[in-house]
């Protein structure tokens, strides 16, 4: 008799025995291995998910940092072409650094040793800081402009009411005949910026004397071109000294003011420098949504501050320096959120 596949399980079981002891027939797994492999599986996902945001966020700091280092490169090197054209901001601009000294302070006619050592150097430091200086001013020179000798006594009109009359003169304008614009060329457009400059070093008269630890200061006038193109309106700036060096209760506000108080060379009235220049504001701007600060700049164009442009935007601060006040050399360090130290 053959013997079923089903009945080989029981073989030598009783009826009874076969009874209470139902056959298994494997069809899925337990609940409990189910659940001991979705642990398994959601810790392992769970490591890999871990792993990835890591790296990602890895990934984006390394390019974020790059950005960073990048833009601060481009930065420093615009700001290093900018301050090598910032010559003529010396002794014309007025902004006081950390000791309450002008910045631009610069003697050219004086050793350092004959200035005291507390006031030999400069230190600007720039923050976006409340309460801090977060903007300063520069007087650049076009290189590829060259400056104009002037004659004052083309500014003027001169008339006479007869021929036994005296000689008498009106001011005219700068471009009155012609020759300024002549000599520039579109350089000399409304809006444009120029310095009116006689680079003869004054300091003012004491009762005791000059006292040569007052910094000499040229004789200017910083204007724009009219919307006639004949004369300069001034540039009216906080930053920009309009008084006389001589006395300081003349205040030189047109060419004509300036021109009438010209000091005498060997006798007779020297020739003026007139070159254009640009006037640029820089300034640290606080970010919003991340630490540190923009750096943006702009120039001025007609008297008012034209369009900006971002520079850098992971600043922490900008420190101008000048280890001499008997050189022209202006130094400059911009440091980021990462490395603020460095500016201390």
């Amino acid at each position: 008799m053959k013997t079923s596949h089903f009945s080989k399980g029981f073989k030598g079981l009783s009826p009874r025995a076969w009874a209470a002891k139902p056959p298994r027939v494997d069809k899925g797994f337990t609940v409990i291995e189910i659940l001991i492999s979705s642990l398994l599986m959601t810790l392992v996902f769970a490591v890999a998910m871990v792993t990835f945001i890591r790296l990602t966020k890895a990934r984006n700091q390394i390019v974020q940092d790059t950005e960073n280092l990048t833009s601060l490169a481009f930065a420093e090197s615009y700001m290093a072409d900018q301050l090598r054209r910032a010559g003529l901001s010396l002794n014309v601009l007025n902004l006081l650094d950390d000791t309450n000294e002008n910045f631009f302070d610069y003697y050219s006619d004086l050793p350092e040793s004959y200035i005291p050592s507390s006031r030999r150097t400069r230190k600007l430091r720039i923050t976006a800081a409340p309460g801090a200086r977060s903007e300063f001013f520069l007087l650049l020179r076009d290189p590829s402009m060259s400056l104009m000798m002037y004659d004052p006594s083309a500014a003027y009109h001169l008339a006479t009411s007869g021929p036994s009359a005296p000689m008498s003169f009106s001011y005219a304008g700068i471009n009155y005949s012609n020759q300024v614009k002549t000599f520039f060329g579109e350089a000399w457009s409304p809006g444009k910026e120029f310095l009116l400059l006689s680079p003869i070093l004054l300091r003012p008269e004491t009762p005791s004397g000059v006292n040569m630890l007052i910094p000499g200061r040229p004789t200017y006038f910083i204007g724009s071109v009219n919307k006639d193109g004949k004369d300069l309106n001034p540039v009216r700036l906080p930053f920009v000294r309009s008084d006389d060096p001589m006395d300081p209760l003349v205040t030189l506000d047109s060419p004509d003011s300036l021109f009438l108080n010209l000091p005498l060379a060997a006798g007779s009235a020297p020739l003026v420098e007139l070159l254009p220049i640009q006037i640029v504001r820089y300034w640290l701007q606080a970010n919003t949504s991340k630490p540190g600060a923009s750096l943006y700049a702009s120039p001025w164009e007609g008297g008012v501050q034209g369009k900006s442009f971002l520079l850098a935007d992971d600043v922490s601060q900008l420190v101008l320096t000048r280890r001499s006040v008997t050189s022209k050399i202006i130094g400059m360090q911009i440091c980021d959120t990462q490395r603020a130290y460095l500016c201390e």
